[in-house]
């Protein structure tokens, strides 16, 4: 083979694609790609024998490089916030280093005319997808940027060019046709001025590119805007900076109520997880108040680069021996805040930062959405304990109640003293106990709760006349009236998780186990406490609603995440253990023998319709016209034969025994009995079924057969 253009050949190749791995690596700053890139088009270096193209190579080679390009995602994980539309489709972060992997592969294999082509559409494809992300990470300017991505799609294009002439040379000296070389000095021209014109549409379109920016990013942000919308319409949002009243449960949330969007691995129930806190009410919504985020303080660890430890400013590092659980949120789920117990101090977090308000509320930045966090609580308060600041509360708005329910309120704590007897409490404790023993047992949970009767009123008022609704009219009037009496509280929603897993080490919380609650200050005690005064039915759990089906697949969904967190915070033996523990729980869950069943069942019944549509295609293809035709025309010309020559055609007698009696009776006749019958072989048991004129044929020289022996 043509020495210099094998050379050429692979230096357009080796070139393409390493400037496609150079501008993928650039942009998203995950140079792993350009550097397994660059090792796989090394190794011909260092391997001199090179595989064959079969289904067997291609099939190894396309999983290998998948699982090279998931593990080194989980590894290296890129923010899918930094990436629009594309990117978000089709996960940019695995997809466009597969399709580099696969194109750099090509090396590996000998020589194939398709081989260039392939790798040419790997590449470009990842360049597609590359385009789609955000370019400011990449550290250069927009400008700076632009040129960058032009300067790589030009140098694609020209080995592209460059490439398939080679490609086109080397496949005409394989196959010994020899190129003559005026055709060979056209063809260099060509590519010359392919070159040129490559050169300037760049040039103009990166000119035009740049004169129409704004109208381009404009439309580009119009587009992207619909399609994620359109793309999001699955996924749940549940906490938003306002909580409403006045309307009742969305019917879409009830419908999906028994999603589930959280999976914890703990050693017992998370119980409370807390989401958003509320101070300020006012007509019906409740708003978070303008407190202030304080960063929690980070912990270098010298042997753990994957993850961060963040604690409060006044903890200390004692907190990260105390109990913990680990909490993946789904990835339907949509959250700017964490979901921790409210006692929690410290949190483990693929983030950069971590913050806190004053009433607790944890708020990640590039926080890696798809991976878990792991918040510690000290075991001495327990995992449904309120979040203890501040203390003393400062906050004014922690009393505030609007004045139009000033005197509901009073008359209502006044009817409730008068049925006591007292208006004296030992303690804060005592009054809030009885308050929520109140509404325990006195109101009744109604999920369905409709909008007070009277245009604009009060909810609460509509909600104290009625005595039934759902969690956030319990949690709001109880703590209005505890506001009133002169005790700081605050409006928390989140969700409750206590569901187990039947065949899992895991908890899950369900969408319909969003819930809302209050915390109250005790001013004697001086510690903030957790109130729950919706009834024990108004607390949902689907502790009796899993299956074993569904809950074997939950199962198997949450070792897969827990595995993928563990391989993302670099803790590979531990990624192993729970490998094997889920191998364990699916055999506890004896599922695999229903499994086992099941294919058995699957398999004999494959086989037996196997059998029958292969009988029935043996069938058909012997009953076809043609055949059913030819074979008509022969047995009954060879019956008459027969009877004239006073042999007959016995039951149990084959066709060929038969025709052997018949070249006996009449043996001057016997070599065309003979060729007939051979004939008749060929139309009945051919592959290609008989025309209408071969039976025509057929047909005819059966009857002159038949007419020569009637004469004779």
């Amino acid at each position: 083979m043509d020495k210099p253009s094998r050379i050429l050949f692979r230096a357009c190749q080796i070139a393409m694609t390493l400037s496609c791995a150079l501008l993928y690596s650039a942009t998203t700053t995950n140079y792993h790609a350009l550097i397994i890139a660059s090792l796989i088009l090394a190794l011909p270096l260092f391997v001199r024998n090179k595989m064959r193209y079969n289904d067997r190579t291609l099939i190894y080679t396309i999983v290998f490089f998948l699982i090279v390009s998931y593990v080194f995602d989980l590894i290296f994980p890129t923010d899918k916030n930094n990436y629009f539309l594309i990117g978000d489709i089709f996960a940019t972060g695995v997809s466009a280093p597969f399709l580099l992997f696969l194109a750099s592969s090509t090396v590996l294999f000998t020589y194939n005319e398709h081989a260039f082509g392939a790798s040419t559409a790997l590449c470009l494809t990842s360049v597609l997808l590359t385009s789609d992300v955000n370019w400011a990470l990449s550290g250069l300017s927009r400008s700076a940027y632009l040129y960058f991505y032009l300067a790589n799609v030009l140098l694609v294009t020209i080995s592209l060019i460059v490439g398939l002439q080679a490609n086109r040379r080397l496949f005409l000296i394989s196959t010994g046709i020899v190129q003559r070389s005026n055709l060979l000095r056209n063809r260099i021209l060509l590519v010359c001025l392919a070159i040129l014109v490559s050169i300037c549409i760049t040039l103009v379109g990166g000119g035009l590119l740049v004169k129409f920016e704004s109208k381009i990013t404009a439309m580009d942000l119009l587009v992207s805007k619909y399609a994620l919308f359109y793309m999001q319409r699955g996924r749940v949002t549940v906490f938003s900076k306002e909580v409403n009243l006045n309307r009742t449960i969305a019917p879409e949330t009830r419908r999906n109520s028994e999603k589930i969007i959280m999976r914890a691995f703990s050693p017992s129930p998370p119980g409370y997880l807390r989401g958003r806190v509320y101070d300020r009410y006012s007509s019906g919504r409740w708003t978070d108040g303008d407190s202030e985020n304080v960063k929690m303080r980070m912990v270098r660890q010298d042997d753990v680069f994957s993850f961060s430890r963040f604690l409060d400013p006044d903890a200390s590092e004692d907190v990260f021996k105390d109990e913990s659980m680990t909490l993946m949120p789904d990835d339907k789920f949509m959250s700017d805040v964490l979901l921790v117990p409210g006692a929690t101090r410290g949190i483990d977090a693929m983030a950069t930062s971590v913050s806190r308000n004053l009433s607790g509320v944890v708020s990640p930045s590039d926080w890696n959405s798809s991976s878990g966090y792991t918040p510690y609580v000290p075991q001495k308060t327990g995992m449904d304990s309120a979040r203890n600041s501040p203390s003393p509360p400062f906050k004014i708005d922690y009393l505030q109640v609007p004045e139009h329910l000033n005197t509901c309120l009073e008359n209502y704590l006044k009817e409730l003293f008068e049925k006591r007897g007292s208006y004296t409490f030992e303690s804060d404790q005592d009054f809030a106990d009885f308050l929520q023993n109140h509404f325990v047992s006195t109101y009744r949970y109604k999920l369905h709760h409709s909008a007070p009767e009277k245009p604009g009123e009060e909810p609460i008022v509509s909600f104290i006349a009625r005595k039934d609704g759902h969690c956030e009219l319990f949690a709001t009037a109880m703590l209005l009236l505890l506001r009133k009496s002169g005790l700081p509280a605050r409006y928390v929603t989140g969700f409750i998780c206590e569901e187990r897993n039947p065949l899992g080490e895991h908890y899950v919380a369900r969408l319909g186990n969003a819930h809302a609650w209050l915390e109250v200050y005790l001013r004697d005690q001086k510690k903030w406490v957790l109130c729950e005064p919706t009834p024990a039915e108004g607390i949902s759990n689907f502790k009796h609603s899993m299956g074993a089906f569904s809950s074997f697949l939950d199962m198997l969904k949450a070792s897969f995440l827990k595995m993928a967190d563990d391989v993302r915070k670099g803790f590979f033996a531990k990624a192993v253990i729970d490998f094997f523990l889920a191998i364990i729980g699916i055999f506890k869950s004896r599922l695999w023998l229903s499994a086992l069943l099941f294919l058995a069942l699957a398999s004999v019944l494959l086989f037996i319709g196997r059998r029958k549509f292969a009988a029935k295609r043996r069938y058909d293809y012997m009953t076809s016209p043609g055949r059913l035709k030819a074979s008509k025309h022969f047995f009954r010309s060879m019956d008459k034969i027969s009877s004239g020559l006073g042999v007959a055609r016995k039951k149990f007698r084959s066709i060929e025994a038969w025709i052997s009696a018949l070249n006996e009776r009449a043996p001057h006749a016997s070599i065309e009995i003979s060729e007939l019958f051979q004939e008749y072989q060929r139309l009945r048991f051919s592959s290609i079924d008989p025309g209408k004129d071969e039976c025509r044929v057929f047909a005819q020289r059966l009857l002159l057969l038949k007419r020569s022996l009637d004469k004779k």
